[in-house]
């Protein structure tokens, strides 16, 4: 018994204690919803964040952290710093995607509205319920939208002025019988066709955009899936559940 606390106790020692790079507050965030603008979009130079905020705006913040290849001649601009702030005062939001080429913000709502923020704003109005999980495909043309009534929206965001195109109701069904349950969690394959809605109901569904009728395969886990993440090569997805599992399935065919 000694022996396996003094080895427990030197490999504690031994363990490196990791910190935060940067810590700082954002008035009246949420805590639920943010996303890292991603490199391809900010390019070199100051890293930020979009998060959402209880009046329903969304603050784009400085974190004071840069690229790895960002000059070392300018300094950061200060952690916390507000940059920008979009939209207006309402519906909180409660899931941001960021379109994958553009500065563009696409945020899921309480009340279910879509709001698509190009150049000038778009409304999608398809949902009666919040969206909690939404994604564009890599290749930009499509937003997939999933909400608390079990409903997939496919908007076509390729076009001046964004539409639906296809939609699915009841995507994962209630076993009682009732409604659709809930989507919490949706990712996207690299091929732009195929991507996978997570579920309160504990399951998670393949879908491929071409044959939205009905999922392609349905994987189970052990509880309400609220977290996914697609590896892409080779294809597997990773999914977090609410009793603290990490499960990670094959995507191959």
């Amino acid at each position: 018994m000694a022996a396996t606390a003094a080895a427990a106790a030197m490999e504690k020692k031994n363990q490196k204690k990791l910190r935060a790079l940067q810590e700082f507050d954002v008035e009246q965030a949420t805590g639920t919803c943010m996303r890292i603008v991603p490199p391809k979009i900010s390019g070199v130079g100051d890293v930020s964040v979009a998060v959402a905020r209880l009046d329903g705006t969304v603050a784009y913040i400085a974190t004071g952290l840069v690229t790895p290849k960002a000059s070392t001649k300018k300094d950061p601009k200060p952690a916390g710093t507000i940059l920008e702030t979009w939209g207006k005062p309402g519906s909180i939001a409660m899931s941001l995607a960021w379109h994958p080429s553009k500065k563009f913000l696409a945020i899921g709502r309480q009340d279910g509205l879509v709001e698509y923020l190009e150049d000038k704003p778009h409304r999608l109005i398809m949902h009666h319920t919040p969206v909690r999980a939404l994604s564009f495909t890599p290749d930009s043309y499509l937003l997939v939208t999933g909400s608390d009534e079990g409903m997939i929206a496919i908007w076509d965001t390729s076009r001046p002025n964004p539409a639906m195109v296809h939609h699915v109701m009841d995507a994962h069904s209630s076993t009682d019988g009732g409604n659709g349950c809930w989507i919490l969690s949706l990712a996207v394959l690299s091929d732009s066709r195929r991507f996978v809605t997570g579920s309160v109901d504990s399951t998670l569904n393949v879908w491929n955009v071409g044959q939205i009728d009905r999922a392609m395969h349905t994987f189970s886990s052990d509880g309400a899936v609220w977290s996914s993440s697609i590896l892409q090569e080779p294809p597997r997805l990773v999914a977090g559940n609410n009793k603290g599992g990490l499960q990670i399935y094959s995507l191959e065919p």
